[in-house]
């Protein structure tokens, strides 16, 4: 049987900068699927994998059977970008971390010589079979949902600001790879934030924008690979200022009874408030975000109905907010 040795070249972020990985053998079958390689050696005696970096830097290897997340660092010989491993060994996977290289790929290892099965072909699982398959469950741990909030629109979230992102995926899976993409890019400028072999995915938005998130998983054998995408999109905005539309000061008392904004106190370095009527005069003001105003003009309840609110409000970076609305007020006495 002859030796081959399989390429393959790995595109960064152009065409002039690239990795390769060189697996020498006795190559019986290949499979490329995706970021998981797999390869069938008659055999590993005298087999070897190098790796080529676009640059010269240390190069750190791992393998792994079950969990990238396990991983068990591997030495090599290195000469200037080049690297190579060699004893290799059946049913491990094996990689190079490497932060100049955005494209993480795993090769996975198995060798021919000691399986009875005689394998004609390496084939992919069905994407929509249960036993395949991958979702993203994203939890933001800034959320800020105001208490006193009444029909209104949910939760919102400014810069910086954490989310957990975690897979939830068939049990074989064993192989992870995280993208996020600031979407108010041009598509062709989109740079992906990589997170190689953790299940959780703990990432900080650090500026204002709209952002996608995607994960692509693959089991040992790359007979099961599934992409999938966040079905939101990541909204974060530069600054967060919530207020209600209505409140009941009267007919609920210590519920809901006074109308108050809800804000990061990381976001808000000076804070101005009015209450209007419908006439244009002036109700309440005041200068403290943490207080609010409790219905009342001159020591009594105002009737309900609609009244307007003006906010002028500045942040840390000395950026200035207005933040104009009405709110109801429900019930009376």
């Amino acid at each position: 049987m002859k030796k081959y040795i399989l390429q393959i070249f790995l595109c960064l972020l152009s065409f002039s900068c690239f990795a390769k990985y060189v697996v020498t053998g006795d190559i019986v079958l290949t499979k490329n699927d995706n970021f998981t390689k797999v390869y069938l050696l008659n055999g590993l005696n005298g087999a070897e994998i190098s790796y080529t970096s676009p640059n010269a830097i240390k190069h750190q290897w791992y393998k792994y059977r079950e969990n990238t997340g396990n991983r068990i660092p591997v030495s090599c010989i290195q000469t200037g970008n080049t690297s190579v491993i060699k004893d290799l060994e059946d049913g491990w996977g094996y990689y190079v971390e490497n932060s100049a290289d955005i494209s993480n790929y795993y090769l996975w290892i198995t060798d021919y010589s000691k399986h009875k099965s005689d394998f004609k072909s390496i084939a992919h699982k069905n994407a929509e079979d249960d036993e395949c398959y991958a979702e993203i469950i994203a939890t933001p741990n800034d959320t800020l949902v105001p208490d006193n909030q009444l029909n209104g629109s949910g939760s919102n979230i400014s810069a910086p600001a954490t989310f957990t992102f975690k897979a939830n995926t068939s049990s074989d899976i064993t192989s992870y790879r995280w993208n996020i993409y600031n979407l108010n890019q041009t598509a062709t400028n989109l740079v992906p934030f990589l997170n190689r072999g953790d299940t959780v995915l703990i990432f900080t938005f650090k500026q204002a924008g709209q952002y996608g998130v995607d994960l692509e998983v693959s089991n040992n054998d790359g007979s099961c690979t599934y992409p999938t995408t966040y079905a939101d999109n990541i909204i974060i905005s530069d600054f967060m200022l919530w207020a209600p539309n209505a409140f009941s000061p009267t007919s609920s008392p210590g519920v809901n009874d006074i109308f108050k904004v809800a804000y990061k106190s990381a976001d808000l370095a000076n804070f101005k408030g009015w209450i209007y009527n419908s006439w244009g005069n002036e109700l309440f003001y005041w200068t403290d975000p943490t207080q609010g105003w409790d219905g009342k003009y001159r020591g009594k309840f105002v009737p309900p109905g609609t009244y307007f609110y003006v906010i002028e409000a500045t942040d840390f970076n000395g950026k200035k907010h207005v933040k104009k609305g009405d709110v109801s007020i429900i019930g009376g006495r």
